[in-house]
């Protein structure tokens, strides 16, 4: 067991770090008429992401973060050291804040990254969760870490009043560390990526925690005094959250409509604990934050809970087993449990993400990602939850490969990105014959298309794990996402590093050359894994037509960010030539088998010192 007490400071101190980046980008994008510098205030929201990974945990203390004004001034956004998880946001960007920084020319960021208490945990081949210990990229145990960061190459940009700014902040964990499994323990070497995205290019859900302020039923809105990772005490602003037909609502443990959810939130007392999930769109040239589900009242756990986060990879009559569980005790600290148990009774609510139907305990299955609240009876052995209050249901994602169209049914590789050997479905289906089996799991489609799959395609799914005992099919499917078109990640190491990594750049793209390529060599889609030397061709890394994205080049612990690839290409073309040697290369796009090419909307070069 990890146990790791961060009074919810770390959550925002996370997202601080995608704020940040979130900003450069936007300010640089943005249309702004003068570069001078002002004593008026901009305003700026901002949030924190997390790209995909094999890490179960990965928390750090985040000690400063400061902007950079382009005369040298520094202002410091964070108000005190914050600790963070990481790996808790690969599905969803969470707000931090909405702050004023002084307007003017900004040219870069600094962030203070201290590992000296880091609880970082990985999984194995297994599954299993292995403690993992941090280390510089000589062996030794890291301690603080200063990142800076410049902006397209140190050239300014602008923070002005009355133009809203919204940044995020991905802490890119498989481009940051190189895992070594060693038995039962790890050792994690750390070169931090720090990347900057505009929020409407992610299609990620946000997150809204805080306080409720007041309710406009007839403007069809409620407003929420930020206050993300239960912080209580300080001021992060506030933030407009818009409803619609499609807005879901649970207040006090019971699911709500949109004809009756917002109505029912009125009722609240100002400063009730709020959760909303929700997306960011332009409507009107402004950008608004649609909540499509509310959680109010006591189905928030702000205080008084226990809450335990993680995936059902067994169940016995009425006991359940819980993998990768997270806990948040009710005193705000942290304790990771790879595995735990549950009692479910007949006072257990259960509910569905985003659903208002009516469920019972028999609807949770093996293989349902859950929140749990309830209460630990014993304080000192957190190996069984007697009182479970309420179960939600949250929304799962499967990974894996077709077998069959239709009916579907794939291989399964992983349950939101847990290994799916970790998972015994028996008791999963209406006898012992149609148990769930993962090569060869049987998805419900309703009336999803199914047209453009073929056996063998690469998938991703998500939805609900059918309810216990009623298999088959194994699982009811909300969306389905081919592979193909989704966003494919390249990586490969190089060791202590080879002048002859990469074969060809211009303004056309880039080429790696394999063969001082070191165990890192792959392709990625949704965890679908292809080695790229079994390819016949090596991908040619292309920008975008616009020339636009995000493209690094990193020495040490500092980095260089640039908006354009001609820039870019210039820069990397320069470093090569003065005998820079290349450690790494690590980018993000979609992946075009036949013609060998992964146009990328973001490349990260990480080069010798």
């Amino acid at each position: 067991m990890h146990k790791h007490s961060y009074h919810t400071q770390g959550s925002a101190l996370r997202l601080w770090l995608q704020s940040l980046f979130m900003l450069l980008i936007i300010a640089t994008i943005s249309a702004c008429s003068s570069s001078s510098s002002s004593d008026a205030d901009g305003e700026l929201v901002v949030s924190l992401t997390d790209a995909e990974g094999d890490f179960l945990t990965y928390t750090v203390d985040v000690v400063s973060l400061k902007m950079i004004k382009q005369n040298g001034a520094e202002i410091e956004t964070l108000p005190l050291t914050t600790t963070l998880d990481f790996a808790q946001y690969v599905e969803v960007s969470e707000f931090l804040t909405a702050a004023t920084v002084p307007s003017g020319a900004y040219k870069g960021a600094q962030i203070v990254l201290d590992y000296s208490n880091a609880s970082i945990t990985v999984q194995n081949e297994a599954g299993d969760a292995i403690s993992a210990s941090a280390v510089d990229a000589d062996g030794n145990p890291l301690g603080q870490v200063t990142v800076d960061i410049s902006l397209n190459g140190g050239s300014e940009f602008v923070i002005a009043p009355g133009i809203p700014a919204h940044f995020t902040l991905d802490f890119d964990l498989n481009a940051s560390n190189e895992v070594s499994l060693n038995g039962d323990s790890a050792t994690v070497t750390v070169k931090p990526v720090l990347v900057a995205d505009t929020l409407l290019e992610d299609p990620k859900p946000h997150r809204l925690r805080g306080l409720l302020d007041e309710v406009d039923e007839a403007a069809q809105q409620f407003t929420v005094k930020m206050r993300p990772f239960r912080h209580l005490q300080q001021r992060f602003g506030k933030l407009i959250a818009h409803v619609n037909n499609d807005t879901r609502y649970e207040i006090d443990g019971i699911a709500y409509g949109s004809d009756t959810g917002l109505t029912q939130l009125a009722t609240l007392d100002t400063n009730s604990p709020m959760i909303v999930i929700g997306e960011l769109q332009q409507l009107d040239d402004q950008r608004q934050f649609i909540a499509s589900e509310v959680y109010a009242g006591s189905s928030v756990p702000w205080g008084d809970k226990d809450i335990i986060r993680g995936h059902v990879v067994a169940r016995d009559g009425d006991r359940l087993t819980i993998r990768g569980a997270s806990i948040v005790r009710a005193d705000n600290s942290f304790i990771f449990n790879d595995t735990l148990q549950v009692q479910l009774d007949t006072n257990t609510k259960v509910l569905k993400q985003a659903d208002t139907g009516s469920y019972t305990t028999d609807d949770i299955s093996v293989g349902q990602r859950v929140t749990i609240l309830g209460t630990f009876l014993n304080t000192t052995d957190l190996s069984m939850l007697l009182d479970a209050d309420l179960v939600r249901m949250r929304f799962t994602s499967l990974r894996g490969q077709v077998l069959a169209v239709s009916p579907l049914a794939i291989d399964l590789q992983s349950i939101d990105l847990r290994r799916a050997t970790i998972f015994d479905f028996s008791g999963t289906g209406i006898d012992a014959a149609n148990d769930a089996d993962i090569n060869h799991y049987e998805i419900d489609t309703g009336s999803l298309t199914l047209a453009n799959l073929q056996i063998g395609d690469p998938i991703k799914l998500r939805g609900f794990v059918t309810a216990f005992g009623t298999a088959p099919e194994d699982f009811t499917a909300r969306t389905i996402a081919d592979v193909k078109n989704v966003k494919a990640n390249l990586v490969v190491g190089y060791g202590d590093g080879s002048t002859s990594a990469i074969s060809r750049i211009d303004e056309n793209g880039l080429q790696l050359n394999l063969s001082d390529a070191g165990k890192l060599h792959h392709l990625s889609q949704a965890g679908v894994v292809t080695d790229l030397t079994t390819l016949e061709t090596m991908p040619l890394i292309t920008p975008e037509e616009s020339g636009k994205g995000l493209f690094m080049i990193s020495r040490a612990f500092a980095t260089r960010l640039y908006v354009n690839y001609s820039n870019f290409q210039q820069a990397l073309a320069d470093d090569l030539a003065n005998g820079r040697s290349v450690i790494s290369v690590h980018a993000k796009g979609y992946y075009d088998s036949d013609q060998a090419t992964l146009t990328a909307r973001q490349i990260n070069v990480r080069l010798s010192h």
